[in-house]
């Protein structure tokens, strides 16, 4: 407790606030501090099995703002057996319009960036290890009141650019927020679904100043949200779903209870409740309308070069006879940070993550030894000291994993981690051999990879992305991601800045100004921007890159009058006899990612959803990988 009570009190004097979308548990969660406000709070009431127990669960959530109504991100407590009253204790304690001022940042991950519509894919655990006090008035404070959040919040995009966003997003479905016009709200009826059970849905009809409508099916209880909202009055949806109509190239658009926060008021929504709009037919239609216990896992001996996107790809029910073995090359992995999230009820650790690579993502189980290594520890001791001082973080360096699919006894299939190890500094790559791995299957939201930064962006609607190349296609398509890795040199020196000398003496700001993209240079293109990122004494050097040359990777991007700025979580320098080399490998990298790069491998274009992928009789030499430092060889040795 004494040492929550430190942290707290070096939140309170905290001199240094950063932008919502800055927010992570790393290096800058680690030093910085976040002022928001709660919005829409709510308890979802859900149920699961459980030992072959149907348990009848509650979660809390809100939004959380910031000064900048487009910068916001959702905030949790999720259901815990030892607390079942923990949400409504959230209820209490979280009421809609405080102010919280946020350190120490953790995360829930059991929510997929997927199925989050705010611009921050980030789901904050509002629960320790977070440090979290609140604020009544900013009073004199001059930093405080610099940060001081927004009423409300303001999706990024009208109706009509929300719709051009869905469709450059490769996935079938996804999750959204919009602001516009109440219009309509027709009255509910029965309809059955696919199973034929009945439900109540009823259509919205929202308009904007794009001129086009938005017809949004309300199912069951949601309508209980919006029944008593004003005709003509501007509101702000958060958590709709949307999905393409395989009738045509548009989407239908639901909204459920459980997700659905309506958010009312701020300047946006008050401009649309002053726009004159007399009937939906002004309007052009933006969307279409609606008609524990495991055994052992062994990952030794040969084992099957994949990637993210392959194993998203495998249905709950495919049959297998045995185990089949995995690895992949490269990733990053995001998991919980709190006990309670990371053991069983026995007290051994066992970890649901996300896996990250240069294709995607996807969710996965870490048992045994992984999770200790998980988290660059030696032992289970280390990890739960780790977590229960507030340290415990997941490594920031890409790693090499290596699983198995299995299907339990209820026919099942689960994807189990074994063994992680960090990625060696020294590696080959293919791109015949990376798509390969791939086979069918299609790169979705979640990557890790490194990118010239002509290729980023930070998308209003979408968060972190990228920009890929489709063949036979001048469309733009981007894939939400949730970090890049840049090749970059640094110009001049860094400048460093202390956080706060009193409380937190040992935590340091570093900006590099002028920094050139390296990844650019080969596309003809001279690119400069400026790196942020936080650090200690230990790290510094790292982070300071004067004039050197090294990967860094980023969380978020910030673009203005020509100003591009980075913020950083991890530096890694380049020696320069290295740099030709590591240039060319990252160059592999991207291009097989975003572009047509190795796309004509025909002999293992298989799909993940079939059995016959995962096989390891038949498969080239490039899919089979011995030791969990090897990589994927080229089918031809081309490459």
């Amino acid at each position: 407790m004494a040492a929550v009570q430190t942290r707290s009190a070096a939140a309170r004097n905290h001199g240094k606030f950063e932008p919502l979308r800055n927010i992570d548990n790393r290096s800058t969660g680690r030093h910085a501090a976040w002022v928001v406000k709660v919005l829409s709070p709510k308890v979802v009431e859900y149920s699961f099995q459980s030992k072959g127990e149907q348990i009848l669960a509650k979660k809390f959530r809100c939004v959380l703002t910031s000064s900048n109504p487009q910068e916001y991100m959702y905030g949790s407590i999720p259901f815990d057996f030892k607390n079942r009253n923990a949400a409504e204790e959230g209820l209490k304690k979280f009421t809609d319009g405080s102010v919280w001022e946020i350190s120490s940042p953790a995360f829930d991950h059991k929510y997929r960036a997927l199925y989050v519509g705010c611009p921050k894919k980030a789901v904050l655990l509002l629960l320790a290890p977070t440090v979290m006090r609140r604020i009544e008035e900013p009073g004199d404070s001059v930093p405080l009141q610099a940060v001081w959040p927004n009423l409300t919040v303001h999706p990024p995009c009208n109706l009509q650019d929300t719709v051009k966003m869905l469709k450059m997003i490769r996935q079938a479905s996804t999750t959204l927020d919009v602001c516009g016009k109440f219009m309509e709200l027709t009255e509910q009826k029965e309809t059955t679904d696919k199973k034929q059970n009945k439900l109540m849905v009823a259509e919205l009809v929202l308009v904007d100043d794009s001129h086009h409508s938005f017809r949004v099916s309300i199912w069951g209880d949601a309508y209980d949200l919006l029944k008593d909202v004003s005709r003509g009055e501007g509101i702000s949806l958060v958590g709709l779903s949307a999905m393409k109509d395989s009738r045509d190239d548009g989407f239908k658009v639901n909204a459920w209870h459980s997700s659905l926060h309506v958010i009312l008021g701020g300047d946006r929504a008050d401009s649309l409740t002053q726009m004159a709009a007399s009937s939906t037919n002004e309007f052009v239609p933006a969307t279409s309308t609606f008609t524990p216990q495991i055994e052992l896992v062994e990952v030794q001996g040969e084992a099957l070069h994949s990637c993210a996107a392959a194993l998203a790809e495998v249905p709950n029910d495919m049959p297998f006879l045995n185990d089949k073995r995995f690895q992949l090359n490269r990733c990053l992995i995001e998991a919980p940070i709190s006990r309670g999230a990371i053991t069983t009820e026995k007290g051994d650790l066992y970890i649901r993550a996300t896996l990250h690579d240069w294709s995607g993502s996807v969710e996965v189980e870490v048992v045994e030894d992984a999770c200790v290594q998980l988290f660059g520890c030696k032992t289970k001791s280390q990890v739960l000291a780790a977590c229960d001082d507030g340290t415990l973080s997941t490594q920031l360096k890409r790693v090499n994993v290596r699983g198995v699919l299995r299907q339990d006894t209820r026919g099942k299939v689960r994807k189990f981690v074994a063994q992680i190890k960090v990625s060696p500094e020294s590696y080959t790559i293919s791109a015949r051999a990376m798509r390969s791995s791939l086979g069918l299957a299609q790169p979705v939201t979640g990557v890790v990879l490194a990118a010239p930064i002509t290729r980023v962006a930070q998308n209003p609607m979408h968060g972190l992305t990228v920009r890929v190349d489709t063949r036979g296609s001048a469309e733009t398509q981007l894939l939400g991601a949730h970090r890049v890795l840049l090749l970059v040199h640094g110009a001049t020196k860094s400048s460093v800045e202390r956080v706060n000398e009193k409380d937190d003496p040992d935590a340091f700001c570093v900006t590099s100004s002028n920094v050139k993209c390296l990844l650019d240079e080969g596309l003809g293109q001279e690119v400069h921007l400026e790196l942020r990122g936080y650090c200690d004494m230990d790290t510094m050097l790292d982070f300071r890159l004067d004039m050197e040359t090294a990967i860094v990777m980023v969380s978020s991007l910030e673009s203005e009058g020509g100003r591009c700025a980075a913020a950083v979580e991890w530096v890694r320098k380049i020696e320069p006899h290295n740099l030709g080399q590591m240039r060319a490998l990252l160059d592999i990298e991207w291009k097989t990612a975003l572009t047509d790069l190795g796309a004509d491998v025909l002999d293992s274009h298989m799909s993940p959803a079939r059995p016959e992928y995962w096989e390891s009789d038949g498969q080239p030499p490039a899919r089979k990988a011995r030791r969990v430092d090897s990589d994927a060889k080229s089918p031809r040795r081309e490459q």
